[in-house]
This record gives structure tokens, C-alpha cells and sequence, in this order.
């Protein structure tokens, strides 16, 4: 399923439009590009999940955050 950045807000809760644009602008996320923006399939919001919580409920660090990404990445 294709969504919108406003109809991930909607379905990520405690997501911010800022967190999600920076999130996309780091290549932590990376939704299909479209002309008129970016479209997040199922991945995309598991990760954006993920990174949610890793930064507001276990207060995980902004530059420790790549780090934490790249080896969960290496385990998938």
C-alpha cells in the first residue's frame, strides 16, 4: 500500500512532519519519489515505527542513530 506523508502521520502516532522529513532528508527512510512527494509503502513505516522508538521511548541519540541502523541492517 502506497501512502502520503500526511497519511503516514496518520498512521504513525508520535511521528512528527519534521521527524519524518528528516528521517527521509538522513536516508533512514527512503520512500519512492513521485512528483507530487514521496509515497511510504509497509517497509517504510515499520522503520519510521522503528526509529520512533528508538528515539522517543529508548532516547537513543540522533548521531548514534546511523550506527544502530546500519547493523539492524546487516541482521535483516
Amino acid at each position: 500500500m502506497s501512502m502520503t506523508e500526511d497519511m503516514v502521520l496518520s498512521q504513525v502516532r508520535r511521528l512528527t512532519k519534521r521527524d519524518l522529513r528528516l528521517w527521509v532528508r538522513q536516508g533512514w527512510v527512503r520512500p519512492a519519489l513521485r512528483e507530487d512527494g514521496p509515497v511510504f509503502d509497509d517497509l517504510d513505516i515499520a522503520r519510521l515505527r522503528l526509529l520512533r522508538d528508538l528515539r522517543k521511548d529508548m532516547g537513543v541519540p540522533v548521531d548514534v542513530l546511523p550506527v544502530v541502523l546500519n547493523l539492524m541492517d546487516k541482521l535483516h
